[in-house]
């Protein structure tokens, strides 16, 4: 039982900085999208999917981030 669960710990710190890479990653092209959309007067259905898109990755990402941090048994996807 204790070798699963230091397994389980080292998987998750292992995949740590992955997901806090990812997380930047989805932030930045959240802003650079929002950006672009700003900048047109007729609004772009696929830039604003896009953003929603993103959005909804950024907070599974930051939601397994804060199990993770917590140590939490994160679900594998």
């Amino acid at each position: 039982m204790r070798r699963r669960i230091a397994e389980r710990t080292k998987n998750v710190d292992d995949e740590l900085p992955r997901l806090e890479r990812e997380a930047s990653r989805l932030r930045s092209e959240i802003d650079r999208l929002v950006n672009a959309l700003a900048s047109f007067d007729q609004k772009s259905e696929a830039v604003i999917r896009g953003i929603a898109e993103r959005q909804d990755q950024l907070s599974a990402l930051e939601a397994r981030l804060r199990a993770a941090k917590g140590g939490t048994c994160l679900p594998s996807t």
